[in-house]
């Protein structure tokens, strides 16, 4: 059962005392009981990971899933938030002399305001291709990527500015360090390419899941690449190793560092690939194994695979429209199929909606705005948070009285 998240969300925030496993628990099982909606149909909670969520005996997690057993004898599923998954996996690849000595630099030129203005200028001056150096937050997922790649353009700019100031940093005519630097540039865009696929308000989560498998291919194929001192996926490195054509690109640092991250990703994911057969009955039933299959389904896969219509509709339509197709055209086959579709159509795979609910919360509750009470904010928490629903002006409409003016009865 996919949870309306946004009213799950106005109910939430108004918890003032404690926000432990059992008080979220409490507010979310009065949310499900004043909304009337069945707890039998919960299939899954994603979860940021806080211990108040995923606590082994007094998290949410924990408090929903007995719940669940008491109701239904039914086993709730569990995952941390493939976004944040993401993020943390590009954490483990990292070369720390290279941001040490990237956010020193970065620092050390904007700390101070004359001497931030005054590289500001040079920029200027030399039509450089970026006018400053950004700040490298720990918190923004998306940060380090950017911070390395504007510090990798202006390097040259940023060497000559500090020779002036008598405070040069000798890494940066280093041949190691601009190697180092190079790659980190190169994966980190890859990684943060692969965080802007996952995010989005209508993703599914084997959708989601199937962009970590495709990167985690590209990884195996990069680190291959690597090994022949193929660069050509890596344009930055590319560029540094035509600058220093005679000195020696040292490859292994770097498979190393694929091969890690790459551990990274089959280590946090395995919640997700313990569900590979559902995922795949819902994302390619037509490519399933019958044999292999469970022998409650085979009837109905063999009803399907034999189907030629519905396989032609299955290639030309989206995975929901399809479902949707079915259905209507097959209300009484393939029940499990139809089944197991509800239920991967209805799990999260991340907390973006959350998260985005998160930041309005924060724009609507500025410091300007510090005589909203809780009633205030949840109504302008909805309005933020429903911009994509329209109204039903015919059921409106129709409940309301019409008033008739008097010289229209004359």
């Amino acid at each position: 059962m996919k949870l309306e998240i946004y009213e799950e969300l106005l109910k939430v925030v108004s918890i003032h005392n404690t926000t432990k496993g059992i008080d979220i628990f409490n507010e979310l099982i009065d949310l499900l009981t004043i909304n009337k909606i069945d707890l039998t149909k919960l299939v899954s909670i994603t979860t940021d990971g806080a211990p108040s969520m995923v606590g082994k005996y007094n998290g949410l997690v924990a408090h929903m899933s007995n719940k669940l057993k008491e109701v239904c004898d039914q086993k709730l599923i569990n995952y941390h938030c493939i976004i944040h998954q993401e993020a943390l996996c590009s954490k483990s690849a990292e070369l720390s002399n290279v941001m040490r000595i990237v956010i020193e630099t970065v620092n050390k030129i904007r700390a101070n305001p004359l001497s931030h203005r005054q590289f500001r200028e040079l920029l200027e001056e030399i039509d450089a291709e970026y006018g400053d150096l950004i700040f490298y937050s720990h918190v923004r997922w998306l940060s380090r990527g950017k911070v390395l790649m504007r510090f990798f353009k202006l390097r040259e700019e940023i060497d000559l500015f500090l020779i002036t100031k008598d405070k040069q940093v000798k890494e940066l005519s280093d041949p190691k360090f601009n190697f180092d630097l190079a790659f980190m540039v190169d994966l980190t865009a890859y990684l943060n390419e692969l965080n802007l696929k996952l995010q989005g308000e209508s993703q599914l989560v084997v959708e989601m899941f199937n962009q970590i498998k495709t990167f985690e291919i590209k990884l195996d194929l990069w680190k291959r690449q690597l090994l022949e001192n193929n660069l050509y996926h890596f344009n930055t490195c590319q560029e540094i190793k035509q600058i220093y054509e005679n000195e020696i690109f040292e490859v292994d640092t770097y498979v190393g560092i694929l091969e890690s991250l790459k551990q990274q990703f089959q280590e946090r994911f395995n919640d997700f690939r313990s569900h590979k057969f559902e995922f795949d009955l819902f994302n390619k039933p037509f490519d399933i194994e019958v044999y292999d299959s469970p022998e409650d389904i085979q009837m109905e896969l063999i009803e399907l695979q034999a189907n030629d219509e519905l396989k032609s509709k299955f290639k030309s339509l989206k995975l929901i429209e399809f479902y949707e197709f079915l259905s209507k055209s097959h209300s009484n086959a393939f029940s499990k199929i139809k089944t197991n579709a509800l239920r991967m159509a209805s799990m999260f795979g991340s907390t973006y909606l959350c998260e985005q609910l998160f930041s309005i919360l924060k724009h609507v509750k500025s410091n300007t705005r510090n005589r909203m009470n809780d009633e205030h904010l949840n109504a302008c928490l909805k309005i933020q948070s429903s911009k994509q629903l329209k109204p039903n002006i015919d059921l409106i409409i129709s409940n309301k009285q019409l008033r008739v003016s008097n010289n229209a009865n004359k």
